[in-house]
């Protein structure tokens, strides 16, 4: 069993409705158990990005679990966030697209150890390099 804290660092990027449907995807893999951690506002909260971060706990995290665990959460969450943006593009398709970002973190200070990025509505999940954004 893989443990998963889902978190919007920006409480104003996602509407619950959108985070439940989120951890009803993930929740579909009964090796994964999945909550929610609502995170408060820091900052302004304005950025070109909005960010979604799975964060890995727990022992299962040093054991095979992740490998399995991980790489089906991944999937599971760059299709939402694909889907997601198809939504918003033909529900307002006069508003700009931002870039999607889906964050991996482990371990007590929260390092970031693989991040994905969906630039465009139909563009492909590419790897970033976490510390540069790029």
């Amino acid at each position: 069993m893989l443990e998963i804290a889902l978190r919007a660092p920006n409480p104003y990027d996602f509407t619950p409705q959108e985070l439940e449907e989120i951890v009803s995807l993930l929740r579909e893999d009964p090796e994964l158990q999945v909550t929610v951690d609502v995170q408060p506002e820091r900052g302004y909260g304005v950025t070109p990005i909005e960010v979604v971060v799975l964060v890995f706990v727990g022992k299962a995290v040093a054991s095979g679990a992740l490998a399995y665990g991980g790489e089906v959460a991944v999937k599971k969450a760059v299709g939402w966030a694909r889907d997601r943006w198809r939504r918003e593009r033909e529900e307002q398709p006069e508003l700009p697209p931002r870039p999607r970002r889906i964050q991996i973190l482990y371990g007590p200070d929260d390092q970031v150890l693989r991040e994905i990025a969906i630039d465009l509505p139909d563009g492909e999940p590419q790897e970033t390099q976490p510390d540069s954004g790029t």
